[in-house]
């Protein structure tokens, strides 16, 4: 938790992390009741409050905070705090906060911010009601009561609850007890005009003073009590002991008596001795004694593990009823209506809500394996109780990102309004405080816990409605929106615009086409949206293979219909073809490049061969590309950085050059040889491009080799 007290404000992820530690923290201990981190550099606040707790306890921790007068000591500080219910109830709460001062990482107090504090602290909240439930059932028949107070005289815990966050100190045995220099003593008072004996005890640090209060009458009421009880037992003991072993001996003894000699006998005669000897120090009696005591033992273990293992049977048995299956009559099922009392005890239907972590497989999935269970783990606990604070609910299973939650509802075969607006308020307080975008879906109510799959059944299938309405969606089974989707929408002209768009390699018009047919769907039904979507992919496959060879390996087609249906939300859909379509034009483009340098390629090797023939021309060689003039040019001149002219001239000139140096050709013999049919323009030309004419340029070059 250390990061959260540095000079930086914590990062999404890492706020995150550290919440979901004081989440499994708080979990780990029933008498915790919350968290509370402040960082007095940042006013960085971390907290476990849920969401009808926030502003109440968040407020006070600050207000404790900003008045905290022991700058470096720890200390116990006990609080009411009331707050306002989801429901509109106002709620009450006792806890005890201890504070853990963090001086060292606290801000500078010489400048203070006036809104928030500046110390720096960890406060855990112990649940005082929790506490005195604890303590008292350790002594279900109590004589005494207990106080804990300050060098003050302020309760920081009555066992009676009656003085709690309150003062004793204008109590005349408290004044006694605090201005005493013994450190722990006896005496007797009468409070409130009983006569009592208060025992108490001093603590050096933290400066508390513990006091334990008896009334006498009822402590020795308590000891004659206990020695009538001690004497009538001892009587009966003495007056049964006699009769009772005489007449149950035989009964009991014999046979084992009658077992141990046939044990013995299969032994050797040295383990029969060992055993005669251990038998004659402890007797037969104290052996099958200790041997009564283990089967107690065992016996008392067996019941321990089976309660412990309750939860788990109580799950396995909600699993086998929302898949459909018949619990056979065994005594397990026997045991059905008790271990689910509280779910069928009264009138009233159930219903399977599913809660799905959005999301789960970018986010969640970034955890470790071990830190992943964990966070399921604990948002199965919170999702629970989040829950139980209305509803009687029982948890069924996490699967994946997928939580399976069976409630009981007070009325039969629905869900009232009242109801519906708990759920959704509970909804959102889950998605707040667990930080996650979550949606919710509520099974259609059955008046049977053995119908539960068809409430299960109708939950999955409604939370698939994520991918129209989004993450963090709240479904039910009774929406309007539900019933009345389309089945069939047309889709055919927008597919074409969108296969076009990648024929011509124009991702603006694909995505044109994305958008429309996306829009179009999200009125309609499930099924119908997925099957169009993966009909869609399976037809921009079709349309970019062609561009391709059966072997190519550049589009990765083997993935992506398993990625197509792991998708939660339309608004993924879209990204996901978008990105997929671009990613197909990049490739078109590409091989069309590679394509297009090939046949220019081969072009520039026919003008080489063929510059020297009249004909040949840009009209020639697109005609033999298979394109329009004007784009085998624009390609042509893309590549080379010439025009066709431009580089059949520089060949032709070229071979003229040599052919002028070379031989004793004429002019008109070598204007014919490189293609020209007009002697006169050759010459023209030529100048043009060196400056002077063939037969001055054949004189100055021969003179110079």
């Amino acid at each position: 938790m250390l990061p959260v007290f540095g000079n930086e404000k914590l990062s999404p992820h890492d706020e995150a992390v550290i919440y979901t530690r004081l989440k499994n923290t708080m979990y780990s201990d029933s008498i915790i009741h919350s968290i509370f981190l402040y960082n007095g550099k940042t006013h960085q606040i971390l907290h476990t409050f849920d969401v009808e707790k926030e502003e109440c306890f968040t407020e006070s921790m600050l207000s404790l905070l900003s008045t905290y007068n022991e700058y470096d000591k720890f200390q116990f500080v006990p609080a009411k705090i009331s707050y306002r219910k989801l429901n509109g109830d106002i709620k009450s709460e006792s806890i005890i906060t201890a504070v853990f001062p963090m001086s060292e990482y606290s801000g500078n107090s010489t400048n203070p911010d006036q809104n928030y504090p500046t110390l720096s602290a960890i406060l855990i909240n112990l649940d005082a009601d929790t506490l005195h439930k604890n303590i008292a059932s350790t002594s279900p028949d109590q004589v005494s009561s207990t106080t804990i107070i300050d060098s003050n005289g302020n309760v920081i815990f009555d066992s009676n609850m009656v003085d709690f966050v309150g003062n004793l100190s204008n109590q005349e045995y408290i004044q006694n007890i605090l201005m005493s220099s013994e450190i722990e003593d006896a005496i007797i008072k009468n409070i409130n005009g009983e006569k009592s004996m208060i025992v108490y005890r001093k603590m050096d640090f933290p400066e508390w003073i513990f006091i334990n209060i008896y009334a006498f009458k009822d402590l020795f009421k308590e000891i004659d009590r206990l020695g009538t009880i001690i004497l009538f037992i001892c009587i009966g003991i003495l007056l049964a002991a006699a009769g009772y072993s005489f007449i149950t001996a035989k009964t009991i003894y014999s046979p084992f008596k009658h077992l141990l000699s046939i044990v013995k006998g299969w032994h050797t005669p040295q383990t029969v001795k060992g055993i005669e000897n251990n038998i004659d120090k402890t007797s037969d009696v104290q052996y099958l004694s200790n041997t009564f005591n283990s089967i107690l033992k065992r016996t008392r273990e067996l019941e321990s593990s089976v309660n412990d293992s309750l939860p788990y049977v109580k799950k396995e048995l909600l699993k086998k009823l929302i898949m459909g299956q018949h619990i056979p009559e065994s005594k397990m099922s026997k045991r059905f209506d008790t271990m689910f009392k509280n779910m069928i005890q009264e009138n009233g239907s159930f219903s399977v809500i599913v809660f799905s972590i959005d999301e789960y497989n970018s986010n969640a999935k970034k955890e470790k394996s071990e830190n992943e269970e964990i966070l399921l783990y604990s948002m199965e606990i919170f999702i629970t109780r989040a829950l139980s604070e209305y509803f009687s609910c029982e948890p069924i299973d996490y699967e994946n990102n997928d939580f399976y939650i069976l409630i009981k509802l007070e009325d039969d075969g629905y869900i009232s309004s009242q109801s519906l607006a708990i759920l959704k308020t509970i909804h959102e307080s889950i998605q707040s405080s667990t930080k996650h975008k979550i949606s919710c879906a509520i099974g259609m109510p059955v008046n049977s816990i053995e119908d539960i799959n068809i409430s299960y059944s109708n939950a999955v299938d409604i939370i698939r409605y994520r991918l129209v309405y989004g993450c963090g969606s709240f479904l039910s089974y009774d929406m309007q929106e539900l019933a009345f989707k389309e089945s069939f929408v047309s889709i055919d002209k927008e597919k074409e615009r969108l296969l076009q768009g990648i024929k011509m390699c124009k991702l603006e018009e694909a995505e044109t086409g994305i958008n429309n047919i996306i829009n179009s769907i999200s009125q309609c039904q499930y099924d119908y949206i997925m099957f169009t979507m993966n009909q869609l992919m399976l037809d921009i496959v079709k349309s970019a293979r062609i561009y391709f060879e059966s072997d190519s390996i550049e589009i990765d087609f083997n993935n992506i219909y398993g990625n197509l249906n792991r998708i939660k939300t339309l608004y993924e859909m879209r990204d996901f073809f978008k990105l997929y379509c671009k990613s197909v034009i990049e490739k078109i483009e590409k091989k069309r490049s590679n394509r297009t340098n090939d046949m220019i390629q081969d072009t520039i090797s026919y003008i080489s061969s063929h510059y020297h023939e009249y004909d040949i021309s840009t009209e020639l060689l697109a005609n033999m590309a298979n394109l329009t003039p004007g784009y085998f040019g624009k390609l042509f001149a893309e590549y080379t950085g010439k025009t066709v002219n431009e580089h059949i001239m520089s060949l032709r000139f070229s071979k003229a050059k040599e052919l002028l140096t070379t031989t004793s050709l004429t002019i008109n013999d070598i204007s014919e040889k490189v293609g020209f049919t007009n002697p006169t323009y050759f010459i023209t030309l030529f100048k043009k491009s060196f400056g002077i004419p063939p037969n001055q340029f054949r004189s100055e070059n021969i003179s110079r080799v």
